[in-house]
């Protein structure tokens, strides 16, 4: 980019450069038609760089037919700049930790629009989730970020439905797998992923086709998936009859008092069957219990 500014004869240290589509395009009919000697002799430039001068304004005019824009906005803003911000803000800043999180839930929920998913559904099993991790995080070594992971796999836990109904999961973890998410490492999607696919799945059972689990993912990718298990198990029936619930820990159970006005026997029933891989992972028992509002 600085050589791009350099060849157009503008200032390389400004803060912000404007460079309209025409002044480019100019540039690019330039330089099209020299060989390397002959830019170098002409912008001036080292021979060391002149390499790079034909693919970056191929790269430009790439985006430039892409994009339907007027000019192209420069800022001195660096690389090392962005992974500074994106890696010291969040534990600096409290108010830029929280946009960037919704910046990041904003995504997740534009992917999982883009697979026509439940919204309802995914929001109640998102809320669910979250009572749980904020009753257990702390006493089972769970961060911020291990929330904002549950909450991506809350969200996009049933998106294989897109694709198929019977082998959903197996496309959920394909399609997370396959799918950029800001701010999220290949651990961190790799863990949403498998978390989904083993939301529905035995851990550890050797299917055919089932994705393969790396070891040191495996307790947080477990702590995710019974969470979401249960919360998805709470909404069973898709019609969110669970308004409110209350989460409580002593004496080695898990209490969640659901409040609503319908009968949950079917949440119930499916939430027994479930609570078993959960008691196997936080080695706490689950019981729901339904409170009238």
């Amino acid at each position: 980019t600085e050589l791009l500014l350099q060849m157009l004869g503008m200032d390389t240290q400004a803060k912000v450069t404007r460079i309209k589509a025409e002044e480019f395009m100019e540039l690019f009919n330039k330089v099209h038609k020299l060989n390397l000697p002959q830019i170098i002799k002409v912008f001036k430039i080292k021979e060391s760089v002149a390499e790079l001068v034909l693919p970056t304004i191929l790269l430009y005019e790439q985006l430039l037919a892409l994009v339907p824009t007027k000019e192209i906005i420069i800022t001195a803003d660096r690389f090392i700049d962005g992974i500074q911000l994106l890696h010291i803000g969040p534990k600096t800043d409290k108010e830029y930790a929280a946009e960037l999180e919704k910046e990041q839930l904003s995504l997740i929920h534009n992917i999982g629009e883009h697979y026509n998913y439940d919204v309802k559904h995914a929001k109640q099993v998102e809320r669910l989730a979250l009572a749980m991790f904020d009753k257990l995080s702390k006493s089972h070594g769970m961060d911020g970020h291990c929330r904002t992971l549950v909450q991506a796999t809350a969200l996009l836990h049933d998106i294989g439905k897109y694709i198929s109904m019977r082998s959903h999961s197996l496309y959920t973890y394909k399609l997370i797998m396959s799918t950029d998410i800001l701010g999220f490492s290949d651990d961190d999607k790799k863990i949403v992923a498998l978390a989904s696919y083993y939301h529905a799945n035995q851990l550890f059972e050797n299917k055919a086709g089932s994705p393969e689990m790396e070891k040191e993912l495996t307790p947080l990718v477990a702590k995710i998936a019974a969470l979401v298990r249960l919360a998805d198990a709470m909404d069973r029936s898709y019609q969110q009859k669970i308004k409110v619930c209350k989460v409580s820990v002593k004496d080695g159970t898990m209490m969640i008092e659901a409040k609503s006005k319908v009968d949950l026997t079917l949440e119930e029933w499916t939430f027994a069957g479930k609570a078993i891989f959960f008691e196997e992972v936080y080695g706490l028992k689950a019981i729901l219990e339904r409170v009238s509002e």
